[in-house]
């Protein structure tokens, strides 16, 4: 209230970089204000008179920073890369992702959350902390690749949210968890004694694993390593190795198929080749292919095989001590002999 220089005010503020103040009292920002760094400040405002002596008076000002959501969220790895097998356990943890926000995390600015971004469905979820579990099992045989590729998103809590991406590759890994597979349950032939060491009794024997790599790749062998009359080559093809009985007879033998996993699985299967002399027996056709009902009854015919012979009359006679059917002896008729 006083007049002339006794009235004449002059502010000055408590020493700060960031705040001053005009001579007109208006509180001036002098710097970036950043929240992350200092979210409050307490300064000291004095205001002098002109008068000799001068009086003065002094007030506190507290200044509250608001916080901006200013920062995305970024993951420390563009791309995270994983392999896992094809019997990996349902539930545990695939992947931990990380990603910060420069935000403060104690305000929801800096509160991150995850989410999948796919279009496919996926055998896989990832929780607030950032971790990918498998959530369904896996089966590298039967999913139509064995990669999944995604993209996993961090968000915070900001309004509007910010976000940051990182793509995601996961392997599968193929499992021995296929057995080898021969396409027919028993192998025939019917051939000459007088074929010699070398010739095809049998073309491939088409056994196959639905595994990949060298889990998939099979081999054969004779499960008798004694056994010498026929031999089998790395195709599966079935050929002669010692000289032939010159007496009509059959000759049965297994052949394994197994694969090349760890450890090694493997399938067998019998193999049944009728020896016939020059002039002997010869069936028409060779081999036979017939299904049946379960429930098909005693008397109903199965299949009527034929055969004929320059030496005269034939007889029938099922080989193996085979019980379940019956063969008429001179029709070669065959019926079931028990259900």
């Amino acid at each position: 209230n006083d007049r002339g220089s006794n009235g004449e005010l002059t502010y000055a503020i408590s020493s700060s970089s960031v705040f001053g103040i005009s001579s007109q009292g208006s509180l001036l920002i002098l710097a970036n204000l950043d929240y992350e760094n200092e979210q409050q400040y307490e300064l000291t405002v004095t205001v002098s008179d002109g008068g000799t002596p001068s009086r003065t008076t002094s007030t506190m000002l507290m200044i509250s920073v608001t916080p901006v959501n200013e920062h995305s969220p970024v993951f420390n790895q563009t791309e995270y890369r994983t392999s896992i097998p094809e019997n990996f356990i349902v539930g545990n943890d695939v992947l931990q992702l990380f990603a910060v926000d420069q935000d403060l995390s104690t305000h929801r600015d800096g509160q991150i959350s995850y989410t999948i971004d796919s279009n496919d469905e996926l055998p896989f979820i990832i929780n607030s902390n950032g971790v990918i579990r498998l959530f369904d099992a896996l089966d590298r045989e039967s999913d139509q690749n064995s990669t999944f590729t995604f993209v996993v998103f961090a968000m915070d809590g900001g309004d509007p949210s910010l976000m940051g991406s990182t793509l995601i590759v996961i392997t599968v890994e193929d499992v021995n968890d296929n057995r080898p597979f021969f396409a027919r349950g028993l192998y025939t032939a019917n051939i000459d004694a007088s074929l010699t060491t070398g010739e095809l009794v049998l073309p491939s024997l088409n056994c196959t694993d639905q595994d990949s790599g060298t889990n998939g790749q099979v081999s054969y062998r004779l499960q008798n390593q004694n056994f010498t009359q026929f031999v089998i080559d790395t195709s599966g093809n079935v050929r002669v190795q010692d000289a032939l009985p010159q007496s009509s007879q059959v000759i049965s033998f297994n052949v394994i198929c197994e694969d090349m996993g760890t450890p090694s699985l493997s399938s067998i299967v019998q193999v049944s080749v009728l020896v016939s002399s020059s002039g002997s027996v010869t069936f028409s056709p060779p081999t036979y292919m017939v299904n049946i009902r379960e429930n098909a009854t005693l008397t109903g015919v199965i299949v009527d095989v034929n055969a004929s012979s320059l030496a005269g009359s034939i007889e029938y006679t099922l080989l193996n001590h085979i019980t379940v059917f019956n063969i008429d002896s001179i029709s070669g008729v065959i019926t079931l002999a028990s259900p």
